[in-house]
């Protein structure tokens, strides 16, 4: 089996499933208890939260942790928009994951939602900022890393202009895909707001973070035992707390030599990729991608024929952000970036992570090579009609 769709979730490192059992063997009383056992746990997670803290270069006071990045982002903009006033707005980017989009969507919410400009891949236009911020924005929320495209967005730039334009303006960052595989430091990106999962990074489903710069507000979306400072209630999943720790540690300590790795398998697939004719890979030259994420499309083959093609040959891909999947219809952010429905509808993402090999690639180039010999000529017959 070869997996090649990390960007919806990634294998767990071995270190993390043996700290979350044998975490939850010997620490699985509730942290919110005063006796020893408890005692022991909530100073565990502090210690993580300590830890990650400081590799994000924030104070543990700024960090939470929840569910995942869906949470986060759930609370960060219904927090703003349950106290927006009458005339105040939010900017969002269109291509936005669909724990943003929908709820941009929502009839309270909607007329308050302003859209950025971004360009075919996803990269937000700096020049019309200007246009799309003014003194009556509250709150620009953007994802760092495009889940679709891969397309890397200058955060620091994004973030300059925002406040060059409205100072006040608060920004939070989906860093779902971006987080640790693309950088650590959050505390020098002058941003108020960042989430971000595990599962994406080789920790575990179920827990992630939510980083709220000191002297913010937040609503909770959870309330009950006060948790988490009242942020998050509900008892803490204190053994993928601590396995998260785990995670963030091995990335942390081999970041160069994943980033090393990654560079060379995605230039060595964008080589291979480039060689076929019937393949367009759906990234410019002048913007920067992460290593990570592949956008191709089939000028002839749909995605769907593809994707089940590929899968009953033991390749995983997908065609898209696994949360679209799992509901259907169209693509939205393919649409949003300006995609035909033809292209929408052979549009398929390739993911990697630090497990895959070169000779995975070779084979996945093998395989849609036969693919097409087996299935293009029927297609290409179906296009021209």
């Amino acid at each position: 089996m070869i997996y090649f769709d990390n960007a919806a979730t990634t294998k767990p490192f071995e270190e993390v499933v043996e700290a979350f059992s044998t975490f939850s063997k010997d620490f699985y009383f509730n942290p919110s208890s005063l006796h020893l056992g408890g005692i022991k746990v909530a100073k565990k997670i502090e210690e993580t939260r300590v830890f990650v803290a400081e590799k994000m270069n924030i104070l543990p006071e700024e960090l939470f942790f929840i569910s995942g990045a869906t949470e986060g982002n759930n609370t960060v903009l219904k927090s703003v928009f349950n106290f927006i006033k009458t005339d105040e707005k939010i900017v969002v980017s269109p291509i936005e994951h669909k724990s943003i989009r929908e709820i941009c969507k929502m009839p309270n919410y909607n007329p308050h939602v302003t859209f950025l400009d971004v360009d075919k891949y996803g990269k937000i236009r700096l020049e019309t900022l200007k246009d799309k911020i003014d003194k009556k924005s509250k709150l620009l929320s953007f994802i760092a890393v495009n889940n679709e495209t891969g397309v890397l967005q200058n955060i620091s730039e994004v973030v300059k202009e925002a406040r060059r334009i409205n100072p006040d303006i608060l920004i939070h960052v989906d860093g779902v895909q971006w987080f640790a595989k693309c950088g650590f430091d959050i505390g020098s990106l002058d941003i108020d707001f960042f989430s971000a999962s595990a599962h994406k990074i080789h920790g575990l489903k179920g827990v992630g973070i939510l980083y709220k710069k000191k002297g913010r507000y937040l609503h909770p979306l959870i309330i009950g035992g006060g948790q988490e400072k009242g942020i998050r209630s509900g008892t803490e999943n204190s053994g993928a707390i601590f396995s998260l720790g785990v995670a963030l540690d091995i990335f942390y300590k081999k970041r160069e030599i994943f980033s090393k790795k990654m560079e060379e398998l995605s230039g060595y697939f964008e080589g291979k990729i480039k060689n076929l004719d019937f393949i367009l890979l759906n990234r410019g030259q002048n913007d920067n991608f992460s290593p990570y994420i592949f956008s191709l499309t089939h000028k002839y083959i749909p995605a769907s024929v593809m994707l089940n093609a590929l899968s009953e040959k033991g390749i995983y891909v997908s065609t898209g952000s696994a949360c679209n999947e799992k509901s259907g219809g169209k693509n939205q952010v393919l649409e949003a970036l300006g995609f035909s429905d033809y292209d929408i509808m052979r549009t398929f993402r390739v993911s990697f992570s630090v497990f895959n090999e070169k000779e995975e690639i070779d084979r996945f180039v093998d395989t849609i090579l036969d693919i097409d010999k087996e299935l293009g000529l029927f297609y290409r017959k179906v296009s021209k009609k």
